[in-house]
């Protein structure tokens, strides 16, 4: 466990980790914390072009109109003989 995973597991287990798992628990817990991890998410979301598992549109997408349609094109006029 001497790589990158192991080094981040053995910090989570030391007293300073704990702290910091705490700290992190109670903010995203809070009103504040709780709407930096929404727009943190949607931010996620609009860069990768989903919606989320939830099907749920972006902000963005949501207020977006729809693709202008063009007319069909007109059949040319028939020749006179």
């Amino acid at each position: 466990m001497s790589g990158l995973f192991g080094k981040a597991m053995r910090f989570a287990r030391s007293p300073a980790g704990r702290r910091a798992l705490t700290k992190a628990k109670t903010f995203a817990s809070s009103p504040e914390g709780k709407q930096r991890i929404e727009d943190a998410r949607e931010r996620v979301q609009s860069i990768r072009g989903g919606h989320g598992a939830s099907g749920a549109k972006t902000p963005a997408a949501a207020t977006e109109p729809p693709p202008a349609q063009s007319p069909p094109p007109k059949d040319p006029p028939a020749p006179t003989p």
